[in-house]
Formats: structure tokens, sequence, C-alpha cells
């Protein structure tokens, strides 16, 4: 016996505001999702689909479904803390975030609102200033790779 599919095409309703088509507009405002975000300041969470302000208006989840993700990104980290060290899982949360943290390679310190594996040197000593500006010179001057550029930095030849 065929199975019957549903061929009845989906309505599009357009955004009086951008003109945009979309599938369904916002209920509250009549707009479309992101002209209701201007006009209300509020989101559709795209995880949980609950209504949330964003903290920056690239957000496109909420803070709590953001926290879970984090929980399942770093699993694995939390678990083997965990195992090697004998702690709590609140511990060991904080410890695997603590080694999230990017840390400066000349002089250790954390770099605030850097990004692990992208920012190298923090801005805090001048030594650690001028070689994150060699760093950048022999890469873009040079046409060194990072990890040549970096050794150079880290061992001062010239």
């Amino acid at each position: 016996m065929q199975s019957r599919t549903d061929t009845t095409p989906q309505l599009i309703q357009f955004c009086p505001e951008c003109g945009s088509g979309v599938g369904s507009l916002n209920s509250a405002t009549g707009f479309c999702d992101d002209c209701s975000y201007l006009v209300t300041g509020k989101r559709v969470c795209e995880s949980c689909g609950n209504e949330f302000t964003p903290y920056q208006t690239s957000r496109t989840t909420c803070t709590e479904c953001r926290r879970l993700e984090w929980y399942r990104r770093n699993a694995d980290a939390i678990e083997r803390v965990m195992a090697t060290k004998f702690v709590t899982v609140f511990i060991a949360v904080g410890i695997v975030h603590d080694d999230n943290r990017p840390r400066c390679v000349m002089c250790g310190d954390d770099i605030k609102h850097g990004t692990k594996g992208r920012t190298l040197f923090c801005t805090k000593r001048d030594a650690c200033r001028r070689a994150s500006i060699r760093y950048n010179r022999y890469r873009k001057r040079n046409k060194m790779t990072d990890d040549e550029a970096l050794e150079k930095v880290l061992n001062g030849k010239r």
C-alpha cells in the first residue's frame, strides 16, 4: 500500500518591516524574528525555543543552552580531571574552565577576552607587546609560518 505524502505548499508570509518572505511571523509583533528583535530586544533561542534577551546581538542561543553546550564539549575533560585528581564535579569544572583560558607564551599570564589557540600574547608588559609586534612582522613581512615566527620570537634568533 502506498503512503500519501502531503503536498500542500507552505504559505509564505512577508514581513511588513523588511519585506522578506518567511514561514511564519512573530505573533506578538507581526514581524519576522530579526525585525521582532529590533522592536522588542528579545530573540528566540535556536536550541530550546524560549525567548531571551541576548548579551550580544550576534548570540542565537540563550545562556542556559550555551552553558549546556559548554558542558557537552568539555565532558571528557571534566571526567578526566575527576578521575586523575579525585575531585568533585564542581571543582573539576573550575579546573577545566581555567585550562581553557588562553595564556601568554611570553609571561604565562591569563589573557582576558582572548581565544585559546588564536591569542598568543598579552598586552600587560612591554616585552609581551614587543614580542607580539615582532611575531606579526615575521609573519607578514618575512612570510614565515606561524610556528617559525613563534620560535624565532621566543628564542630571540635574529
